[in-house]
């Protein structure tokens, strides 16, 4: 997989989208084998039995993209471990922004075992969390 033509391609996808929704700014993307296999969203009046295993703290219980592409993956579990995930945060200057994955959705993207995370960093830079 071309790491930096993968992440322009879910980039432009996240423009077209953050066009279309005020609300939803952060999205992320569980690839495998170039194909989608799920999307998730950030949802801030959304809360997340998963995420509420990982913290007590009442201010990270909302939905993270992370999160919410797990969630709505609807393979067998054990193909995350071949997939790789792209966290992206976009504005409405269509500008990719710090989406690097926060200590909660870190600890649930280990435990479940994905074999890259990829968060935006700018239009052109793409950082590997691992």
């Amino acid at each position: 997989m071309n790491i930096q033509k993968t992440y322009q391609k879910l980039l432009i996808r996240s423009f077209k989208l953050r066009d279309i929704t005020d609300k939803h700014a952060h999205f992320s993307y569980i690839i495998f084998r170039n194909k989608i296999l799920s999307f998730g969203m950030n949802d801030a009046c959304k809360t997340s039995p998963l995420t509420y295993k990982y913290t007590n703290n009442i201010n990270k219980l909302n939905t993270h993209a992370e999160v919410a592409s797990i969630i709505c993956f609807l393979e067998d579990f054990n193909i995350l471990r071949k997939c790789t995930l792209f966290s992206i945060r976009v504005n409405k200057k269509r500008q990719a922004l710090m989406a690097k994955p926060c200590n909660v959705c870190e600890r649930i993207l280990t435990d479940f075992g994905l074999k890259n995370v990829y968060y935006s960093v700018s239009n052109v830079e793409v950082n590997k969390l691992w």
